[in-house]
C-alpha cells in the first residue's frame, strides 16, 4: 500500500482543486492508500491561509485535514534526531521540511510536495507537483 507524506504546498494545491493532488487524497480517503503530514505542516498551512484568505478558512482548512484520513502525526524523539540529521547535511532547508522529510524516511513513505529542494535529501521517493 502506497504511504505519503504531504507537504503544506500539496495541502494548499488539494485545496485550489489540484488534479493530482485530488487523486492523491482519493487514494487516502478510499483506503488504497495511507497519507500523513505533520503538526508543523498544519501551522505553515494555517498561517498561508490566514494571511491570504482569513482566519475563519485557515480554521475550516484545519478542521478539514484533521477530520479526514490523513493522519497528523506530532514531532517525537526520532522524528526530531533525524532531522537534525538532515539539517546537519542541508542547513539552509527549512525546518518544517527537514521534520517532514524525516518522517517520511522514518516511515518509508513517499513525499508528496511543490518543494524542490526535497530532492536535495537522499534516498527519498518524492512526488513534484507543478503549480
Amino acid at each position: 500500500m502506497r504511504y505519503y507524506a504531504i507537504d503544506t504546498g500539496a495541502l494548499e494545491l488539494y485545496f485550489a482543486g489540484h488534479i493530482k493532488m485530488k487523486q492523491i487524497y482519493n487514494e487516502i480517503k478510499n483506503k488504497t492508500a495511507k497519507g500523513f503530514t505533520l503538526e508543523t505542516n498544519l501551522t505553515e498551512l494555517f498561517y498561508i491561509t490566514c494571511k491570504k484568505l482569513g482566519r475563519q478558512i485557515a480554521t475550516i482548512r484545519d478542521n478539514s485535514i484533521r477530520n479526514s484520513q490523513i493522519e497528523v502525526k506530532p514531532i517525537n524523539k526520532e522524528i526530531s534526531r533525524e532531522s537534525g540529521k538532515i539539517k546537519c547535511k542541508c542547513p539552509d532547508l527549512a525546518l518544517a521540511d527537514a521534520l517532514l522529510a524525516s518522517a517520511a524516511r522514518i516511515s518509508n513513505a513517499t513525499i508528496v510536495t511543490t518543494d524542490e529542494n526535497f530532492k536535495r535529501i537522499k534516498e527519498l521517493n518524492i512526488i513534484l507537483l507543478q503549480i
